[in-house]
């Protein structure tokens, strides 16, 4: 990250693991990266350097501390996608007081600089009142979520099947996408498939497990995965 030049902005032209960087400006990126000291053909390896052009910006100012830049780009929403903090709203929304800004302080919202040891007690009650409140604004981002649907699991009535929408015709306290129990005994067998048979082709909503509107050979395919099992796992019951 530098300032003052002709190419200000983060670059990445040294680096490890193999890592791949593409500089959209110009300045060289990182190939293949790996720290060992030879040179292979194509790849970059082991240590590398690049001279900047000094600019006639006047914006140009004296670089913010390393953890300014940790902040900025390992705590942003990235709001287009392009994971990049390059919009300042993504990375500063709030003023000094920790409210919503239109303007944001200038400052990454989760950099908390401290010189002063007097100010710690409050700097720190700071951070943990941000953090509150990002819990408070979705709760369920603080619990386990086996199947990455954005539902915790004490709350998604089916925990191993992606279901965001917890579609639950029956109301069973089950989600359609892992529950075949067509006639609510507690386990998915020959009575099940027989009931399946007669609403293949339908609308019937128990039956329609991926909730399209019509019971067919995706609802099939689904039915099969079940067959044999009891319905759930469900967080809703015990």
């Amino acid at each position: 990250m530098i300032s003052g030049t002709t190419q200000d902005g983060f670059h990445a032209y040294s680096g490890i693991e193999s890592a791949n960087y593409f500089d959209s400006i110009g300045v060289l990126g990182c190939i293949n990266c790996r720290a060992l000291s030879q040179i292979d053909v194509g790849d970059q390896h082991g240590p590398q350097s690049y001279t900047f052009t000094v600019g006639n910006d006047a914006s140009a100012k004296v670089l913010e501390p390393p953890l300014f830049y940790a902040a900025k780009w390992g705590g942003f929403n990235d709001l287009d996608g392009d994971k990049k903090p390059l919009i300042r709203e993504e990375w500063d929304s709030l003023d000094t007081n920790g409210d919503p800004s239109a303007n944001g302080d200038g400052v990454p919202d989760n950099y908390f600089r401290v010189d002063n040891p007097a100010k710690l007690d409050a700097m720190l009650a700071t951070i943990l009142t941000r953090i509150a409140a990002k819990a408070n604004a979705n709760p369920d981002a603080c619990l386990p979520d086996s199947d990455g649907d954005g539902v915790a699991d004490l709350h998604d009535n089916c925990t191993a099947v992606s279901n965001a929408n917890q579609r639950d015709t029956n109301g069973d306290g089950y989600g359609n996408r892992c529950d075949a129990d067509l006639n609510n005994d507690g386990f998915v067998n020959a009575a099940d498939l027989a009931l399946f048979k007669k609403s293949f082709g339908t609308a019937n909503s128990d039956a329609d497990f991926d909730g399209n509107g019509f019971v067919n050979a995706a609802d099939l395919a689904s039915f099969k995965s079940l067959f044999g099992k009891t319905p759930g796992p469900s967080g809703l019951v015990p």
